[in-house]
């Protein structure tokens, strides 16, 4: 829907300039080569085909198409906008009606990546120079291709959404029409002045639905999982319950709590304050999963973290730990605001019972093994030197086995002035073998090596 609500908004763009002028637009061939060229950038060309209607009214289109240089990745037939252009008289875009037809979605454009942000600033909602109000969102059909959530599937999409001084409100739902019944919604406010959250996100499938193929749920059962909060930013807590065929499996609190400003640090009131944040979640997942996993998650899991974002951008993470019936995980980081750390330590360790061969919850071909540790260890307080190490014991996966790999590995970072980033990195492995006879002539019994890299902003 991106494009189209991009669309709404140039459309709002002309209208307000064409409100004060008495020449109509009556062109639709200007029209319609406004849309493409305001809709297009450097990386993607819109195209539309069928522009029926005018801006300040009741308007079509019969088929917009999104490109990339790999070809069309959306299509969108039977666009429909219904708005009022007297409404922009009262500094209102009111739009009766927002719809489409048939959405095709084949595939997600490659992304771009952004470059780390500097000192935070604080949330706020755009506060526009008109109220938006937006009744009816609708698409009756949105055709998902397999490469975006694993599987193809169909949905329809109605809501609405609100935006005026500040505060707004969304309101959402989508369900799936091509195959299992699945229900996923997501009701959202915010206010800039009260700076009130309110949060209410539901997602509720039966029997081999998206979520279990996505998760590779053992058995493909019903999954129900609620995200709700209401409260100031401030104080904000969000609860969350995630069900296989309506038995609680997962439960936890997310929760943020700003820091009260520092008095000996002036000129605070342009940035956001400190703001804590935690979450806790625990329950017993094994059933969600094969039965061979149960060794390793056990009857009951637990994950938290607790940390600290600072009005700089910095993240300091002054806990992080995993642990169920095999792995024990635990560590701290700090992160500057240019996005590289400038603290951590990790340790962690996978082992059953002794011999136990422990399969892993990894995604792809069974990854199984015995044991394995691992350690980190970086600050910046005291030097730009790095150490890492890890030990695998009896590692199995697709027809490989290794009896030992040993990983060594140091560097430096450097986390003020150009960003550098170097590494030794020190492997053997003993104990080789294949289920293939020609690998495993090929690879031999041990193998040992040596990798260096450095990276430079």
């Amino acid at each position: 829907m991106r494009y189209v609500i991009s669309f709404l908004f140039m459309i709002l763009a002309v209208g307000l300039a064409q409100a004060q002028d008495a020449t109509p637009l009556d062109d639709r061939g200007y029209l319609q080569s406004l849309i493409e060229d305001n809709l297009s950038t450097e990386d993607t060309l819109v195209r539309i085909e069928g522009f029926n209607g005018s801006l300040f009214a009741a308007s079509s289109i019969d088929q917009l198409t999104v490109a990339d240089v790999d070809g069309v990745w959306l299509t969108m037939t039977g666009l429909k906008l219904d708005w009022s252009r007297a409404a922009l008289l009262s500094r209102r875009l009111e739009v009766t009606e927002l719809s489409v037809q048939n959405i095709v979605l084949d595939r997600l454009p490659p992304g771009k990546s952004a470059p780390p942000s500097a000192e935070a600033k604080p949330f706020k909602l755009p506060e526009l120079p008109v109220e938006v109000d937006i009744k009816k969102i609708d698409a009756a059909a949105i055709a998902l291709g397999p490469s975006i959530l694993g599987t193809a599937a169909t949905l329809s999409l109605d809501g609405s959404a609100i935006l005026s001084g500040g505060a707004g409100k969304v309101d959402f739902q989508a369900n799936r029409i091509d195959g299992p019944t699945g229900t996923f919604r997501i009701a959202a406010g915010y206010s800039n002045e009260t700076q009130v959250l309110d949060l209410d996100i539901l997602l509720d499938e039966a029997p081999d639905g998206i979520a279990a193929h996505i998760l590779k749920l053992e058995g493909r059962p019903a999954v129900r999982l609620a995200i709700a909060g209401s409260a100031p930013l401030s104080e904000f807590e969000a609860t969350l319950d995630l069900q296989r065929d309506a038995v609680r499996r997962v439960s936890g609190q997310v929760t943020l709590a700003s820091v009260p400003d520092d008095p000996a640090v002036e000129n605070q009131t342009d940035r956001p304050p400190a703001r804590k944040f935690s979450a806790s979640l625990s329950g017993d997942v094994a059933p969600l999963f094969a039965p061979a996993l149960t060794p390793f998650f056990g009857d009951s899991i637990a994950l938290s973290v607790d940390g600290l974002r600072l009005p700089d951008g910095r993240v300091r993470i002054s806990s992080l730990s995993a642990e169920t019936a095999a792995l024990r995980l635990g560590g701290t980081l700090d992160l500057a605001a240019n996005g590289l750390p400038e603290r951590f330590e990790l340790s962690g360790r996978i082992a059953g019972a002794p011999g136990e061969v422990l399969m892993l919850p990894l995604p792809g071909l069974s990854t199984s093994l015995t044991s394995a540790e691992i350690s980190a260890r970086f600050d910046a307080a005291t030097g730009d030197a790095w150490q890492a190490s890890a030990t695998v014991q009896n590692f199995t996966r697709d027809g490989l086995s290794i009896s030992t790999a040993v990983l060594n590995a140091d560097g430096t970072i450097a986390t003020s002035g150009t960003r550098e980033v170097s590494a030794n990195l020190g492997f053997a492995a003993s104990g080789i073998d294949h289920t293939n006879a020609d690998l495993a002539r090929a690879m031999g019994t041990q193998l040992s090596g040596l990798a260096v890299f450095d990276w430079t902003e």
